[in-house]
């Protein structure tokens, strides 16, 4: 049973692996096509947003699926699904239809992302289920910026063929699934079925009311408002290379590929050593005010060279960030669950890319810069939070 399972992992892992490439293919090209079917320049982030949304959505309903039916069943259905809505993406010449291409896509993706933890949990043993999940979290960072690449260069080439060698691949990751991985329990259906509750997305951060604390809502509050910058500035970025620069898909893939690089080295480098410090929080406030530096240059500098280097300077900094507020979660302070707080902090994240994505496709049209400056703004709200939270435990009295 456990060589069974070792043989289950590494077909896992590799099926993980293609589907994460392949699932980025297209978003370097996505602003070509915006700008070549003369659409609207703010479907590039409600499209976005679209997606994110019905992902958040549809993620509790794939997670109880799952069992009923199997992890790996669910997985396959979420990566043939999300071929199908490619292929609708590919042939959609509308704004309607982008639109539910993107959402019907994200549908399927939920599917996807519940069970890349999921099965990865079943699968492992209890001793190595910490290894197993950082080995699939590089795995997958470095894959959604390989295939980033790949899409971005064949992209230049013909989107056409981009979209068809998504499609083939995501469909075959789908059909290997069914053939060459099994589940590690044999799952069975449960006498009670599924209730509105199991499904509802927004029930888990009900039930975090519990947790609720002075310092929990603060930084939850905080990190909302990162996410949203930090999803704004994002897409903003991939849709300005080409709309104001007229860059090919190839420079959004070249530019994600070295992103993707800086963060493997912030990640072993600064983030080790701040955390090594146990200084966190304050480090964290500085460090947001370094990620609003650059913005700011960005804002105002006509020079494409100068525009490049201080979004780079901007998402190295960015991916401490995003250590850091996992960091500050696990040790938050008073809490009673741990996992509740991560549950509430998972929720916060979707909630914040969502309006994120919404807002910059919005606002873009007012300026082209526009989502740089309200990234840049909510920055400093956060920071401004954090430092009430750190004025108000100096006194004498921390009741809310």
């Amino acid at each position: 049973m456990h060589q069974l399972k070792k043989i289950s992992l590494y077909r896992f892992l590799l099926i993980v692996v293609l589907e994460s490439a392949s699932s980025n293919f297209i978003l370097p090209v996505t602003p070509t096509i915006i700008k070549n079917l003369n659409l609207p320049d703010s479907l590039f982030g409600l499209s976005y947003a679209g997606m994110s949304l019905s992902c958040f959505l549809f993620a509790p309903f794939w997670a109880k699926i799952s069992n009923k039916i199997g992890r790996v069943n669910v997985y396959a259905t979420g990566c043939i699904g999300y071929a199908l809505a490619q292929v609708m993406f590919c042939f959609s010449t509308t704004y309607a239809l982008i639109m539910a291409a993107r959402i019907i896509s994200g549908v399927f993706i939920g599917a996807i992302n519940v069970i890349h933890l999921a099965y990865l949990i079943d699968i492992s043993s209890k001793d190595d289920v910490g290894k197993n999940v950082i080995t699939m979290s590089t795995l997958v960072s470095v894959s959604c910026t390989f295939g980033y690449l790949v899409g971005g260069v064949m992209g230049d080439c013909s989107i056409f063929w981009t979209f068809m060698f998504q499609i083939l691949i995501l469909a075959g990751c789908g059909a290997a699934l069914f053939v060459f991985v099994k589940d590690a329990y044999d799952y069975k259906c449960n006498e009670n079925g599924i209730t509105f509750k199991d499904i509802n997305p927004f029930s888990s951060m009900l039930d975090c009311r519990k947790i609720m604390n002075r310092t929990v809502v603060i930084w939850m509050s905080a990190f909302f408002l990162l996410w949203i910058s930090n999803t704004a500035c994002d897409q903003c970025f991939n849709f300005y290379l080409k709309d104001q620069f007229n860059f090919p898909p190839s420079y959004n893939g070249y530019l994600k590929a070295l992103m993707g690089v800086i963060t493997l080295l912030v990640n072993f480098t600064l983030c080790r050593m701040i955390v090594r410090k146990n200084n966190i929080r304050r480090s964290f406030g500085v460090n947001l005010l370094l990620c609003a530096a650059p913005i700011i240059i960005m804002l105002f500098s006509k020079n494409i060279i100068v525009f490049l280097v201080a979004y780079i300077v901007y998402f190295a900094f960015n991916a401490i960030n995003t250590t850091l507020q996992q960091s500050v979660v696990s040790n938050m302070e008073d809490q009673k669950s741990s996992a509740e707080v991560v549950a509430f902090y998972n929720s916060v994240q979707s909630l914040g890319s969502v309006i994120g994505a919404a807002a910059a496709g919005l606002i873009y049209g007012i300026s082209s810069t526009s989502s740089f400056v309200f990234g840049c703004v909510l920055i400093i709200a956060a920071v401004f939070m954090m430092g009430v939270d750190a004025a108000v435990k100096r006194k004498p009295s921390n009741s809310l």
